[in-house]
């Protein structure tokens, strides 16, 4: 992704030392000129360690001047800092705005519908430290509604603390979302607000905005109303808390709570058998976690569990979004969507080939569907390359972005679709909130003329923060994840092939996720030759095939934390054996020739 320095050819984030006398910065970058010389002048009062922003002096392509100390030299993890500043993520908020969210803490505007009296309860990440949705469900009463559930989904009603056109406002536009490493956050919102008064905590009131949604036994959608009024949530819980309950594993003292898991659960089985028939795409990545110790090193890096209390979650914040979208296009009003097109016939060409390569024939189609992917993904469990599968779909998808046309939502399956559950992270659904409110006419404080007016740039401006966010972690989490292995130089792995390229072989790691490669000049005996239609490299000797989905055995040669970069060379790899055997005999009978 591309950097967004103010000249991103110029100004580079790296390590400053002083090898043999000499000054130099070795830039934290993957595939950039790893180190630049530092004149005695330009040092700028750098130290030894120092995570420091450096600028290439004109017309020098091997000297720079220090332009920022980023850090102290004593942090031993900078590699969120270089994330930040590579992609230009807004990391302090200004006195104003910090000024502006203490003093709308101290207001209190508790109007609308009191909603004290439903049990809500939160259910997020063990490590969470927002809140930004409730959710309370229970049996629909009604007679014509035999087996139905009303679904409560109660969201921080941000709009009330951060007006349109505010200093807070406007930081949180620039951020257009918080951004989450595994050492520390940058929330959208400072923390007197996403942490506190915004934030759905545990047996206080707070101001939110909610929407009552019926659906029948079989999950489908009667009716849905949004409101906003005042709510107060019974507990804080995390999801293995939750899970725990419903497997009825409650502690004595989450013993009340009990009776409400369990209604949650029986909505949830009605949802569950709704979203089966729509079919959203079914894709379940494992996530890998971070674990630091105080000092900033890497413990380990785990593979976080997937629970029935996840989905759960996401099944009420689906129906949640697909009703505020349907509200607000009801109203003919606009708003930002969040659409995800279907993938073009390029990348599905490309799925195909990676799938054959599996062992998975894909036959193309005139229109890809949901159905047709997850049958892949069935597939691909039996055949044991369920991962990679899973990577290869993603990789072939658009990705999803805000806009106020709407396009639907491929992965989901759905005609419209909103984002509204999460405004205290999100810059979108805060728009979609003031969207409500003035639609339904819910208080004063919803779009303004000139919030209409650049909805359009607003769309494509918090499409590019979420995924500079998106590249910004995933960089981060390379670097912690590559640190956790770099004194393992020597050591062997097992990994799994997930692309080719002319320079050579990349693997993801079994243990951490991470991604390195495999120079074509490390493959061993043998020449290969590139195939890049068919995503191929192949043995010339022996006619064998390197291919994407492939198992492997590697040995760590390389490993650079500063610029997330890993470099293995094969251990065990099928092809080897036959290779060297029919080398010798080539070799043989050219001797012989020669005689």
């Amino acid at each position: 992704m591309k950097r967004h320095f103010p000249d991103s050819n110029l100004q580079h984030v790296g390590i400053f030392r002083n090898e043999m006398g000499a000054n130099v910065v070795w830039i934290a970058e993957k595939g950039g000129r790893r180190k630049v010389r530092i004149p005695n002048r330009f040092i700028n009062g750098a130290c030894g360690g120092d995570l420091v922003l450096v600028e290439r002096l004109p017309g020098q392509e091997r000297q720079a001047k220090i332009v920022e100390r980023l850090n102290a030299g004593n942090s031993p993890t900078p590699y969120s800092m270089i994330a930040i500043k590579a992609h230009g993520i807004p990391n302090e908020f200004s006195d104003g705005a910090l000024a502006e969210a203490e003093e709308n803490c101290r207001s209190i505007h508790f109007n609308g519908a009191d909603l004290t009296d439903i049990p809500f309860m939160t259910i997020d990440p063990a490590d969470a430290r927002d809140r930004d949705d409730a959710v309370c469900a229970e049996p629909d009463m009604d007679p014509e509604n035999p087996g139905g559930h009303v679904i409560w989904v109660a969201v921080a009603d941000v709009s009330s603390k951060v007006p349109s056109g505010s200093k807070l406002d406007q930081e949180a536009r620039l951020r257009g979302n918080s951004t989450y490493f595994p050492d520390f956050t940058i929330p959208m919102l400072p923390s007197a607000l996403c942490e506190d008064a915004c934030s759905l905590n545990a047996g206080v009131d707070r101001q939110c905005m909610a929407v009552r949604m019926v659906i029948d036994r079989d999950g489908n959608r009667l009716s849905h109303e949004f409101t906003r009024g005042t709510m107060r949530s019974r507990a804080s819980l995390h999801y293995s808390q939750a899970q725990s309950m419903a497997d009825g594993e409650a502690s004595r003292d989450d013993s009340d709570l009990v009776p409400q898991i369990a209604r949650l659960w029986a909505a949830f089985r009605s949802l569950e058998s709704a979203s089966r028939r729509r079919e959203p795409l079914r894709i379940e990545m494992p996530e890998r976690r971070i674990l630091l110790s105080g000092s900033g090193a890497v413990e380990g890096i785990f593979q976080d569990e997937r629970l029935e209390s996840h989905r759960l979650i996401e099944e009420f914040m689906v129906l949640a979004n697909v009703c505020a979208a349907e509200t607000i296009e009801g109203m003919k009003f606009r708003t930002l969507r969040r659409v995800h097109e279907e993938p073009d016939s390029g990348k599905i060409a490309e799925l195909a080939r990676t799938a054959v390569s599996c062992g998975l024939p894909f036959a193309r189609a005139s229109r890809t569907t949901t159905g047709r992917l997850n049958e892949l993904l069935d597939r691909a469990k039996n055949a044991d390359c369920s991962d990679h599968i899973s990577l290869a779909i993603l990789r072939s998808m658009n990705q999803a972005n805000y806009s106020t046309a709407n396009a639907g939502h491929f992965g989901l399956n759905l005609n419209s679709y909103a984002h509204f559950t999460s405004p205290i992270r999100r810059y979108a659904d805060l728009v979609v909130h003031r969207t409500l409110i003035g639609a339904l006419k819910l208080g004063p404080d919803g779009m303004t003329d000139e919030d209409h007016s650049t909805l359009n740039g607003i769309a494509g401006h918090v499409s590019m923060t979420e995924r500079r966010s998106v590249a910004a972690e995933r960089e981060a989490h390379d670097r912690f994840a590559v640190q956790f292995v770099a004194d393992r130089v020597g050591a062997e792995f097992d990994g799994t092939v997930v692309g080719i390229a002319r320079q050579g072989v990349f693997v993801r790691l079994d243990e951490t996720g991470t991604e390195g490669i495999i120079r074509r000049s490390d493959l061993g005996f043998g020449q290969f030759r590139f195939n890049r239609d068919k995503g191929r490299l192949t043995d010339v000797a022996s006619n064998k095939a390197i291919h994407a989905g492939l198992r492997i055995r590697i040995k760590l040669l390389e490993a650079e934390p500063l610029s997330g970069t890993l470099r293995f060379a094969p251990v065990e790899v099928p092809w080897r054996r036959r290779t060297r055997r029919l080398a010798r005999r080539k070799e043989r009978r050219t001797r012989r020739g020669g005689r």
